[in-house]
């Protein structure tokens, strides 16, 4: 298989070490930076092109697209229209403008995965097979907390360089709907938002909002309480407990131990540590795993659904918007 990467920022290189992983190597990259194009090229020996008008659709099978989220739309709208395999990485902006493409989509061979890379982290994994062995009962309550310090996420380079340090496309902002899709995977779409909080209470060097807390009741009148911030150093924050009828399933990434009490079963649950690459906090297999899935809804002859789709990512940023509207300010 053929595959065009478009941006070679973080995410952009990660994408190639992803597909170099999995045996693919007839990989071209793109970037309007030509820095990033000399690294890519030097770096993974692959090659690029300096302008996409130039691109030939017939010389791909699949683009990724792993720019700054301002930019999705306009790849996206370009796969469309030349009927082109497409990744997208997590998308916080254009929802409507996306919505309106999505009319325009006739082939339903053409695979359409926006990232939902959450889903495949270890924990999430194990924390949904272990409720719907239903070992702590019916749920009904969750307690989630995670953040990660905002310069760390890309030592190399000033967080004013990126897009994180934007307003629309924050950090903390795109993280909201990031971690809601393996929430929502578990628990369905919630029903209602409430006592909704988002604030900058750092000194942080970027007009963002830097902690987002708030409330959601699923439809089976579950309640998650859930804070996620750009704060927590010097090392990332991920703890949840989840209190059901008949136990309660907890977890800390301090330990990287998912913890089961019920009246029926007791286990502690070690995550594996997996490789990370140098600078990178996040592990890679999480992102391998679901750059293979994509690869495998192309090739399926029943065309095997991606895990997520546009009309799940537009109904996810719809709740980062119902989040925000209802937000209280200090």
């Amino acid at each position: 298989m053929r595959f065009l990467i478009v941006g070679l920022g973080s995410m952009g290189k990660r994408r190639a070490r992803n597909l170099l992983a999995l045996g693919f190597n007839n990989i071209t990259g793109y970037d309007n930076n030509p820095k990033r194009l000399l690294e890519f090229e030097k770096k993974y020996k692959l090659k690029t092109i300096k302008f996409f008008k130039n691109i030939n659709r017939d010389n791909y099978d699949a683009i990724i697209v792993s720019t700054n989220p301002s930019y999705h739309f306009k790849y996206i709208k370009h796969a469309i229209k030349y009927k082109l395999n497409c990744f997208i990485e997590a998308s916080i902006v254009n929802e409507n403008l996306i919505k309106h493409e999505m009319k325009k989509i006739l082939d339903k061979t053409i695979v359409y995965a926006p990232s939902c890379t959450m889903r495949y982290y270890q924990m999430p994994k194990v924390v949904k097979s272990l409720i719907n062995k239903r070992y702590i009962g019916k749920p009904l309550y969750i307690n989630y907390h995670t953040g990660q310090y905002l310069p760390d996420w890309h030592p190399w380079e000033n967080i004013n360089d990126f897009y994180v340090s934007k307003k629309d496309t924050g950090g903390c902002r795109e993280i909201v709907p990031f971690e809601l899709n393996w929430l929502n995977d578990i628990f369905g779409f919630p029903k209602k938002v409430s006592n909704s909080f988002k604030a900058k209470i750092s000194k942080i060097n970027a007009n963002i909002d830097d902690i987002y807390n708030f409330l959601l009741i699923y439809k089976t009148n579950i309640i998650a309480q859930i804070t996620i911030e750009v704060l927590s150093r010097p090392s990332h924050t991920r703890n949840l407990n989840i209190v059901g009828t008949k136990g309660k399933i907890s977890f800390d990434s301090d330990k990287n131990v998912v913890v089961l009490k019920s009246l029926t079963k007791n286990q502690k649950i070690s995550l594996i540590k997996q490789k990370t690459e140098k600078n990178y906090i996040n592990p890679e297999q999480p992102y391998i795993n679901e750059m293979n899935d994509f690869i495998k809804a192309i090739k399926s002859k029943n065309k095997k659904p991606f895990p997520s789709n546009f009309n799940e990512d537009i109904k996810l940023l719809g709740l980062l918007k119902d989040i925000e509207k209802k937000s209280k300010n200090l």
